[in-house]
């Protein structure tokens, strides 16, 4: 007989750090409305280190990043911010991709978004407060 039990303990808290630590699944609640709900593993795929790259030439950014260095899994963030999921130990192989063609890019830098980070994101940031 497994014996096994999965034990459900509901936990509301602003240390978010401490809870990353803690649970396997999360809810986020914001002014009373569910935002968002994920599994542990989902939280680390979105909080993982990525290549910050800021440019005034998103669209070939995006196609040499897809052509020439063969990444895929990146997100565009904003107008002229994308975050590529490769190559986060060796930063200037992009750089140099992109300067041999031609992209300026204004800032390139390797980060890893926390999960009070990702909550702040996904609630507004201060702007809800």
């Amino acid at each position: 007989m497994n014996d096994e039990r999965r034990v459900t303990v509901l936990i509301s808290s602003h240390n978010l750090n401490e809870l990353y630590l803690l649970a396997s699944d999360y809810i986020m609640i914001h002014k009373g409305k569910i935002i968002d709900s994920l599994s542990h593993s989902e939280l680390v795929a979105k909080c993982r280190k990525y290549v910050r790259i800021k440019t005034n030439f998103l669209p070939q950014c995006v196609a040499v990043i897809e052509k020439e260095l063969d990444i895929y899994d990146y997100t565009v963030v904003d107008d002229n911010t994308v975050r590529a999921y490769a190559f986060t130990d060796e930063p200037e192989k992009i750089s140099q991709i992109l300067m041999e063609h031609g992209v300026v890019i204004r800032e390139l830098s390797v980060s890893e978004q926390n999960i009070e980070e990702y909550f702040l994101a996904v609630t507004g940031g201060g702007d809800n407060e």
